[in-house]
């Protein structure tokens, strides 16, 4: 059964949860199985956050048998065909999952972390992180999200659904784009669903169509 594993990675209180629940609800209206774990402690802490979303399903369009489910929710080194980073050097702090097929959706706008605010350390400059990505991962796709969301739509938040958007384009996920509609559709925002069409313009104009 073929598995596509995606990682999102961020600072507490970007939504990194939230993303990643939309993507496995976007699986569970697909009728595809999903697993995944979440890392959560620094959300109140304005530290690291990420979530693990595994799908697997049968190419023969059968629903996943349980017997046969992925027994960890957990990811080895070099296994994920996706990392959206919602923060740089959170993204870097991951890069041991990428590999040469890898896609990365990258949010190029910095937060300042707690050691770097008290003097005690230094943020890299986004080009070693994005040059330092680029070594491990092919398809790196980097914008700033954060101003692109707070300029047109007012708040950082909507940088959620556009990574959504751009997912879709770009990524080879094994969920539909009326999968992920869908499961922003039952959180009942009805602005996200305009946020990811943003996405999906976003990586159109600049990457072109899958």
């Amino acid at each position: 059964m073929p598995v596509y594993n995606a990682l999102v990675a961020g600072i507490g209180g970007q939504g990194v949860i939230t993303l990643g629940t939309l993507l496995k609800k976007a699986a569970l209206k697909a009728g595809i199985h999903v697993s995944g774990s979440e890392r959560r402690g620094g959300a109140q802490r304005e530290g690291h956050v990420s979530t693990i979303i595994r799908y697997q399903w049968h190419e023969d369009g059968r629903e996943a048998d349980e017997r046969h489910e992925i027994c960890s929710p957990m990811l080895p080194a070099g296994s994920a065909h996706l990392l959206i980073g919602l923060e740089p050097l959170e993204a870097a702090r991951l890069a041991r999952y990428l590999n040469t097929a890898s896609t990365v959706i990258l949010n190029s706008f910095p937060l300042t972390p707690i050691p770097v605010k008290l003097g005690e350390a230094k943020y890299p400059p986004l080009e070693v992180i994005i040059e330092m990505l680029q070594r491990l991962a092919k398809r790196i796709y980097t914008w700033n999200l954060t101003e692109i969301a707070r300029e047109e739509f007012g708040h950082s938040r909507a940088m959620n659904a556009i990574c959504l958007g751009i997912a879709s384009r770009v990524a080879d996920l094994p969920v539909s784009e009326t999968s992920l509609l869908a499961a922003l559709q039952e959180e009942g925002r009805p602005a996200d669903i305009e946020c990811f069409r943003r996405g999906i313009s976003l990586a159109d104009a600049e990457y072109g169509q899958k």
